[in-house]
């Protein structure tokens, strides 16, 4: 992990070249004195491979794959949801078509065509194998969670029979402009 501290406008940049494979965290802390600091994060995703989304790779993997979706904008990937799967390309395709009735798809499916169609934002997805997919998804989610990151992961769920499709796809753009708004330093009424 790197760290770039930012405090009272002087921040200590990572060179233009490692930030390409760099996802950059972020969160507002308060200082002893009472005074917010801003603290910067970098995860190496290096040993994961990127592709842009929809992803149409036929992969395989005895165990399974670990994968991270990241919206891209000025040159910075932020995470926005991470997933596990034994059927990769299964998987991405249940994000591309975005089906209602399952919610998880729903939610990607919809965040991706919202920050790409809406928002003009390129998404990617960051994956590799893994010898223990569930374990690891956990601890990536545990990791992006404690350094500020908002994920769709903890969006609570709606159930199909009873929740309005319009009114879903409105929370999920609703907290992916939260998200980019955090980053970005806007609001969703901005």
């Amino acid at each position: 992990m790197l760290w770039a501290r930012e405090q009272g406008g002087k921040t200590d940049r990572l060179s233009q070249n490692r930030q390409a494979t760099l996802t950059t965290l972020s969160a507002n802390i308060w200082s002893s004195r009472g005074h917010s600091v801003r603290i910067r994060r970098a995860m190496k995703f290096e040993d994961f491979s990127v592709v842009d989304f929809p992803a149409r790779d036929s992969l395989s993997s005895p165990a399974g794959f670990v994968y991270v979706f990241c919206w891209v904008a000025d040159g910075v990937e932020t995470p926005f949801y991470v997933g596990q799967t034994k059927r990769f390309s299964g998987r991405m395709n249940d994000y591309d078509l975005a089906n209602f009735k399952a919610c998880t798809d729903f939610c990607v499916g919809e965040a991706v065509k919202y920050l790409t169609n809406t928002k003009k934002v390129r998404v990617v997805v960051r994956h590799r194998p893994s010898p223990e997919p569930l374990k690891e998804e956990k601890t990536i989610v545990r990791r992006l969670l404690v350094s500020g990151v908002w994920l769709l992961n903890c969006l609570p769920r709606y159930d199909y029979r009873i929740d309005s499709e319009n009114e879903e796809r409105a929370v999920v753009h609703s907290f992916c402009d939260m998200f980019i708004g955090s980053r970005t330093g806007q609001t969703s009424g901005d």
